[in-house]
């Protein structure tokens, strides 16, 4: 299986190492300060809906070897979209900070990935939350999966390889080593790979509903993100408690009061 990994991985490379030499391509995987590596990135969330106008975009940058970063969510595409307030989440390792605002207040609700069975694309797919990198992603899935080379492709001014890979959530569990949901059915998702063996895109299609595209890019961007204010900072509890006409404040006040009680 390990060598049957490794001539996948260096087939991504090989193929787009020749289309590029033919058609003289331009790719940000060659720009100035990118190694390859695959230990910061930007990254980005864009979820569609057939039955739904609009979209919701995340978009952010991370830090893998931290388990560090940020994502801020807004609606986009509807009459009331420029209304909306965009919100943020802030990764620490398992810790994570998501902002709400409230009666004109802004607050954080802290609280901690929980552990225990997981969904199978939480394992493949290297956004916040999960523990796979854009390198590991793509060793997870050819190697758990089975996987169709469809074309060349450009995303974001990267070449890649566009591929189909069927999953097996059994075989994906054994392959991550941690127990995951394996009651669904096999499933399948478009990945497109740069000659780095880093993912620059993922596709899902979920009960021909919902699409989500995720996309990796600018790899080795500094990403600088603080802990909100601790004057912020509420559990999911003491948020459920914030009065409705928001007397919290400063929001410390809840907690004083939880001590209380």
């Amino acid at each position: 299986m390990a060598a049957a990994r490794t001539d996948v991985l260096t087939r991504v490379g090989l193929a787009l190492g020749v289309v590029c030499a033919l058609i003289a391509c331009g790719s940000d995987a060659a720009a100035p300060g990118d190694d390859g590596s695959a230990d910061t990135a930007r990254i980005e969330l864009v979820i569609t809906r057939s039955d739904q106008d609009g979209r919701l975009a995340m978009r952010g940058s991370y830090d893998y070897r931290r388990r560090q970063g940020s994502v801020t969510t807004e609606l986009e595409g509807t009459a009331d979209a420029g209304s909306e307030t965009p919100t943020e989440v802030r990764f620490f390792g398992d810790r994570y900070y998501s902002e709400y605002q409230a009666d004109g207040k802004t607050y954080w609700v802290v609280d901690r990935e929980g552990i225990g069975i997981g969904y199978p694309a939480e394992a493949i797919v290297p956004f916040p939350e999960g523990d796979a990198d854009p390198k590991q992603s793509l060793e997870r899935m050819f190697t758990a999966g089975d996987e169709v080379e469809l074309a060349q492709d450009d995303v974001r001014g990267a070449a890649t390889m566009h591929y189909r890979v069927n999953l097996e959530p059994r075989r994906l569990s054994r392959e991550v080593g941690r127990p995951l949901d394996v009651e669904g059915a096999p499933f399948s998702l478009d990945v497109w790979a740069d000659e780095a063996e880093r993912v620059r895109r993922i596709r899902i299609i979920e009960d021909d509903v919902a699409t989500l595209t995720y996309e990796f890019f600018d790899f080795g961007v500094d990403v600088d993100v603080e802990p909100p204010p601790d004057d912020q900072i509420l559990t999911q509890e003491e948020f459920d408690r914030l009065p409705g006409d928001g007397v919290c404040d400063p929001p410390r006040m809840c907690l004083e009061q939880k001590e209380k009680d």
